[in-house]
């Protein structure tokens, strides 16, 4: 089936796939970031400046690699980027558990960067984008609202979770479910389709330096940047800030409350 109108067309079964792929990644890479942050500071003792600057560079460091995701998808294939993404969050946040000097934290969040990129938006939306034209912004939707999934579902079972292993133990249990379930979950189910999705008119393709001159995108970009570091932040620190009052279980409950905010409206 190529009608993108049918319930049988194969494309629907991309857009499931990339909404378990965004459960997992944006659940471990981005919404766990808030765990993270506060299990480290309460584990080694270390500063929040110190902890909160190696997130800051995750985050800094994943968005420079994302303008590379579509041009390694065109080379690799997306299969083999997404699961090779997986793999390095998976490895990453299993390491997360087990640092004993600062600079490992910076170096396991240098690693978790390119398992970010590689998992996220870019590249959903280049699975999406290979299958969809007239749909094409449901599908994204619908791919995408497995992010929020991530923020509902992950983030409260991994508290629970460490609360009944330790941290350290719950974390190498996160980073086998992403290398082991959705590294092959990436690798055996998503495929390109036989044909690109027909489009009447398909706009020229820019190269990135005509994007980063041209003012239209960045006024656009820089909104949505301004929204995105705020959301981030407070997510991040959410959980820290509500533990003293909550408790770490009532804490990340708080996260998932807060991002099925965001999702309702």
């Amino acid at each position: 089936m190529s009608d993108e109108h049918s319930r049988a067309y194969r494309g629907w079964r991309m857009v499931a796939v990339c909404f378990a792929v965004a459960t997992l990644a944006w659940g471990f890479g981005f919404y766990g970031q808030g765990v993270y942050l506060a299990h480290l500071i309460a584990v080694h003792g270390w500063s929040l400046s110190l902890v909160s600057g190696a997130v800051t560079g995750f985050y800094f460091v994943s968005a420079l690699m994302v303008a590379f995701v579509a041009d390694w998808i065109a080379r690799f294939g997306a299969p083999r980027v997404i699961a090779g993404g997986m793999v390095a969050t998976g490895a990453a946040s299993a390491m997360l558990g087990l640092l004993r000097e600062p600079w490992q934290l910076y170096a396991v969040y240098l690693l978790m960067s390119l398992g970010w990129a590689s998992t996220s938006l870019a590249a959903i939306t280049s699975v999406i984008g290979m299958w969809f034209s007239a749909r094409r912004g449901l599908a994204v939707s619908l791919a995408l609202t497995g992010a929020s999934a991530g923020g509902i579902l992950v983030v409260p079972a991994l508290q629970v979770l460490i609360e009944a292993r330790g941290f350290t133990n719950a974390l190498l249990i996160g980073g086998a479910l992403l290398a082991f379930v959705g590294a092959p979950l990436a690798l055996w189910l998503i495929e390109a389709p036989a044909a690109p999705p027909p489009s009447a008119a398909r706009p020229p393709i820019q190269g990135k330096g005509a994007l980063l001159r041209s003012f239209r995108f960045w006024s656009i970009a820089g909104a949505f940047s301004i929204v995105w570091v705020t959301q981030t932040a407070f997510l991040t620190h959410e959980i820290n800030i509500f533990s003293p009052v909550l408790g770490a279980t009532g804490a990340a409950a708080a996260v998932a409350a807060t991002t099925f905010a965001a999702v309702a409206g």
